[in-house]
């Protein structure tokens, strides 16, 4: 084996400096995994605060009663109604996945959409003739024409419930 001494002041041989040299990339490397680990982990958590920030956004509620419905689009909005019996329905909607139309008169409000379905106008059909048909984010870029309208539906489903039990203390 060839071997090269290096001044003595480093007390080095080639093969020690060949040994440094693999050991110093190997660590460079780590850093390099460790950098890109990290700038993932941190895009992935930016990802998750803007896009829970945009369901609040879509969500927003004034009753602590509410449901948010999914339309054909994958747009949501939270629903809230004062009839006990369409609670029940939506309840029962949540559980079978079952899309239907829910609508009733849209009044602004002060979501992501600008607007809202006037909570005691609150319906549920298994039907609705093309003219009051509509999409969340349609309703929402013509929204001056659909409150004229008596009410609107959404084609949709109810992928949550809502309801907050007052605790007695």
């Amino acid at each position: 084996m060839l071997t090269k001494t290096f001044p003595p002041e480093f007390g080095l041989t080639i093969k020690d400096g060949l040994n440094i040299r693999h050991k110093v990339a190997a660590h460079s490397m780590e850093r390099k995994v460790i950098v890109i680990v990290f700038v993932i982990i941190a895009l992935l958590m930016i990802y998750q605060r803007v896009h829970y920030l945009n369901y609040l956004s879509e969500t927003v509620h004034l009753t602590d009663k509410w449901v948010v419905i999914e339309d054909s689009k994958g747009n949501r909005i939270a629903v809230e109604t004062t009839d006990e019996y369409i609670w029940d329905e939506f309840d029962k909607l949540n559980r079978n996945k079952t899309k239907v139309f829910i609508g009733g008169e849209v009044v602004e409000f002060s979501n992501k959409w600008g607007f809202r379905f006037n909570p005691t106008t609150i319906s549920i059909l298994r039907s609705v003739p093309q003219e009051y048909q509509g999409t969340i984010d349609g309703i929402s870029s013509n929204l001056e024409y659909w409150k004229a309208q008596d009410k609107v539906y959404v084609f949709a489903r109810v992928i949550e419930v809502h309801y907050l039990v007052a605790v007695q203390s």
